[in-house]
This record gives C-alpha cells, sequence and structure tokens, in this order.
C-alpha cells in the first residue's frame, strides 16, 4: 500500500520515471522559516541530503499518513505507524533515485560495498529508535 500510493502521489507510473525530489535550497529554507514544504499536490521527498532525516521528508511522511488514511486504504494502521513505512520506503526511493542517476553506469565494487553498508547501518539505527533495540553492540 505504501508504495502503490507513494507512486500515485509522486504521479510516478513505472520504476523508471523520475522521482520528484525537492532542491537542497526548497530544504534549507523549509528548514528556516517553515515556509512552503511538501504539499499533495506536488508531493516531493528529500534524497540528496547527507541522511533521510529531514524536517521536509516529516513533513512529507505526515502527509502521506493522512493522505493515506484519508483514502481508507489503512484506516485500521495509526498515522505513527503509516509515517514509519513510509520512512522505511524513502530508502528504497534513494536507492532507485542515485541508481536513476547513475547513467546507467555500473558501480564499482568498493562503491557496491559502501551504500551495502550504509544501508545496513540505517536498518540497524531504524530498528534501534524504533524498537529500543541495542543493535549497534559487537558479538
Amino acid at each position: 500500500r505504501v508504495r502503490m500510493h507513494t507512486a500515485k502521489l509522486m504521479k510516478r507510473e513505472t520504476l523508471d520515471d523520475p522521482i520528484p525530489v525537492a532542491t537542497q535550497a526548497e530544504v534549507d529554507a523549509f528548514k528556516r522559516s517553515r515556509g512552503p514544504g511538501p504539499s499533495i499536490e506536488e508531493f516531493r521527498v528529500h534524497l540528496n541530503g547527507k541522511g533521510l532525516a529531514s524536517k521536509w521528508n516529516e513533513a512529507a511522511a505526515s502527509l502521506f499518513a493522512e493522505d493515506l488514511t484519508r483514502t481508507g486504504w489503512a484506516e485500521d494502521t495509526a498515522p505513527m505507524r503509516i509515517r514509519e513505512m513510509f520512512t522505511v520506503h524513502l530508502v528504497t526511493l534513494r536507492n532507485q533515485h542515485r541508481s536513476q542517476n547513475d547513467g546507467g553506469v555500473e558501480l564499482t565494487q568498493a562503491q557496491r560495498d559502501k551504500r551495502k553498508g550504509e544501508n545496513r547501518l540505517h536498518r540497524r539505527r531504524y530498528v534501534s529508535a524504533v524498537h529500543g533495540l541495542d543493535c549497534h553492540r559487537r558479538r
């Protein structure tokens, strides 16, 4: 449901369609003044920053949860849980966006390993934050 509704809001019919992304200037302006940010009419996410946890993406997740609940697809799911699911989906969107912008260039093994490590760390941090588990401890 999250993937399909995100695609609908972003007006993406296929995975090859570009992902609408907010510019860094728009994100910075939104962060400073709480000015114009994400909207349902022009639904975009912030994927070009260092991480995915930004005020812009938090606002987009809230809008997404409200809209998904309004459509009736998730009336039995709490809005906070919907926001969490959307936040997890941002990782997939970022990976798709990176692939689209690589211009079809094959990544080196070192680049793939780096991305894999970044994704693994993100998952550990997410699980730790949401479920209160200590995933950073070495065995």
